[in-house]
């Protein structure tokens, strides 16, 4: 069975070293939301914590003008943090922190709870899902 097709329990269970940053970078979901993932740490109990980082690709992919773009990050900052959500595949997720770089670069810390059953291959598309269930509670 190839790598991709474990799930995260899978793959912790047989102590192979995974860079999931580079994998998640790599990977189509997330390079056609023109986000990139800086940082990932998945628990023992599979939980993962990550950062997104929307960068100018991002905010220019989206055709949002510099007041539209500033609104955004305003009501993400207000995004309710620590609360418990769900992404439309039923994932449970946290916003755990915004941190505005400047203008046009953003960081977003998620937790994901639950992951243990999640093959590697899907991990970028729930990471998807969750962005868009964050964008569809914003808009």
């Amino acid at each position: 069975m190839s790598m991709e097709k474990m799930t995260l329990k899978e793959i912790q269970s047989l102590k192979k070293n995974v860079n999931y940053v580079d994998y998640l970078n790599r990977s189509d979901p997330l390079q056609d939301l023109s986000v990139g993932v800086s940082a990932f740490e998945l628990s023992e109990y599979f939980s993962i914590r990550l950062s997104l980082l929307f960068e100018k690709n991002y905010f220019d992919r989206v055709q949002k003008s510099p007041e539209e773009r500033e609104s955004f990050i305003k009501e993400l900052e207000r995004f309710p943090k620590l609360k418990t959500f769900k992404s439309i595949d039923e994932q449970p997720y946290r916003l755990i922190r915004v941190i505005r770089h400047s203008t046009k670069n953003l960081e977003v810390r998620l937790a994901l709870d639950k992951m243990e059953s999640v093959a590697l291959e899907d991990l970028p598309l729930r990471i998807r899902w969750v962005w868009n269930d964050i964008v569809d509670r914003l808009g």
